[in-house]
């Protein structure tokens, strides 16, 4: 069954961007689903001249470094961004959140943000280190 991408951004009669992140950040490496800091930046260009973006966020996080390049691409846009979050901002969902001028969280929405954590590789040796 092949999984059904979860983002859009559609210019509304208000001349606003409105920008649905209910995906993963980054791409999945074994679905290719999620929304990547090209899907945005693709987005916002093809939108043209807009007035503000609302972003809506039902995600659960996924790779900080493309949260962190999505972050920006808002950031560095010019564009007035206002967020709503519908569900969940989890993890790096919650970094691009961060992005609103406002933030709205909706009645029985979550952010969750948690310290870094990762993954390594080593003998036992190594991992003693």
């Amino acid at each position: 069954m092949k999984h059904k991408r979860m983002f859009a951004a559609v210019k509304n009669q208000a001349n606003e961007l409105e920008v649905l992140l209910y995906d993963q950040i980054g791409e999945d490496f074994w679905t290719g689903t999620g929304v990547t800091p090209k899907a945005i930046a693709d987005q916002i260009k093809a939108a043209g001249q807009v007035s503000r973006i609302v972003l809506r966020i039902n995600s659960p996080g996924g790779d900080v470094f493309d949260g962190a390049a999505i972050y920006n691409q808002f950031a560095q846009s010019g564009i007035p961004v206002d967020v709503f979050i519908d569900g969940l901002a989890a993890s790096a969902a919650s970094y691009v959140a961060m992005v609103g001028r406002t933030v709205t969280m909706g009645e029985g929405s979550m952010m969750m943000i948690h310290n870094p954590w990762g993954v390594t590789i080593g003998d036992s040796t190594a991992l003693r280190k």
